[in-house]
């Protein structure tokens, strides 16, 4: 694992240049560290972001203030993928009872759609939560913590302006190209190079909230990859439907 820094006071496209980044430092392998363990790896970097934080930093010379100049310097954004956010953030990992960073909805009740009814997690909340973890005197207290709140303590933490709920931005590569978009067009819409769903140059005889539906979808993905007996499974709405969409259905 990389630690890399930017600086967001360069111009967008010059900011992520090889030649303008920072490498901070790197957490060997081969195995992942443990909670406890990646701490020591930010301890570091957090100490001279806290100095430059609270007391700053003082060039003697630049091209823009040839008599010096004194700066402050934070971290605005996270940016990672889901197990190393969590784990700079103090949170458990997306897999676990409390899997999400920004609400308190449990694992067995992430299929919850209903936004209002998603509780919040708070910047307060979550400091005061791992605080105690911190303070723990022993492995077990550790673990009814994390198991409670999915939260355990980060050196990120001891920057007093850090949000851990506000402050993390996952990454589009692992979020999207890797991950989440790979998985909607293959599995959920059936985008796949060995299914025959046309060229896109005809109109669609069923209109697309129908086409959107997830038995419409379940049933498209049974029909290009599954059996007859399966398929006569699904309602008669949504075969009527799917034969429409296929050419298949004459109207007597």
């Amino acid at each position: 694992m990389a630690l890399y820094m930017v600086c967001l006071n360069l111009p967008p496209e010059e900011c992520c240049k090889s030649e303008n980044m920072f490498l901070a430092g790197i957490i060997p392998g081969p195995n992942e560290p443990s909670k406890e363990e990646i701490n020591q790896f930010f301890m570091p970097l957090v100490d001279n972001l806290l100095e430059s934080y609270t007391n700053g930093v003082f060039y003697s010379h630049t091209w823009k203030y040839p008599s010096g100049r004194k700066t402050r310097s934070v971290i605005a954004l996270f940016i990672c993928d889901l197990p190393a956010a969590h784990q700079a953030l103090g949170f458990t990992g997306h897999q676990s009872t409390n899997f999400c960073s920004y609400c308190k909805l449990q694992l067995n009740d992430i299929d919850n759609l209903n936004v209002g009814r998603w509780v919040s997690h708070t910047c307060k909340e979550h400091r005061e939560v791992a605080l105690k973890w911190h303070n723990a005197e022993s492995e077990a207290q550790h673990d009814i913590i994390t198991k409670k709140h999915g939260v355990h303590y980060s050196e990120f933490l001891s920057l007093p302006y850090v949000n851990p709920i506000q402050s993390l931005c996952v990454d589009s590569m692992h979020a999207f190209f890797l991950r989440i978009l790979l998985y909607h067009c293959q599995e959920i819409w059936g985008m796949d190079i060995g299914t025959n769903d046309g060229d896109g140059t005809s109109s669609d005889p069923v209109s697309p909230e129908i086409k959107l539906s997830p038995d419409f979808q379940r049933a498209f993905l049974m029909l290009c990859t599954g059996t007859l007996q399966a398929l006569q499974k699904f309602k008669k709405w949504t075969l009527t439907n799917l034969a429409k969409d296929q050419g298949l259905w004459v109207k007597a």
